[in-house]
């Protein structure tokens, strides 16, 4: 191994540590920044998470998804009632 491939290596290792370490940071902290079970805070994230679903459904996807699946469009609805 030549010298300057063994810093390329440290390199390339030392940029990977810190990427991952970035990530799990802000995973931590948006873990710890959510607002709490059972709050308005918690229920206008959920409702805004379900209300594109709910576009989508409207518009059509179950005809879309039948057009790539044999079943799509029954497991769209399916997935769509779970939520």
């Amino acid at each position: 191994m030549f010298v300057g491939s063994a810093n390329m290596a440290r390199f390339l290792y030392g940029s990977l540590a810190v990427i991952l370490s970035i990530g799990l940071l802000w995973i931590n902290c948006a873990v710890h920044t959510a607002p709490a079970i059972g709050t308005l805070g918690e229920m206008r994230g959920v409702q805004a998470q379900l209300d594109h679903p709910e576009d989508r459904m409207h518009a059509g996807l179950g005809q879309e998804m039948q057009a790539l699946f044999p079943v799509g469009s029954l497991f769209t609805h399916a997935l769509y009632g779970f939520t």
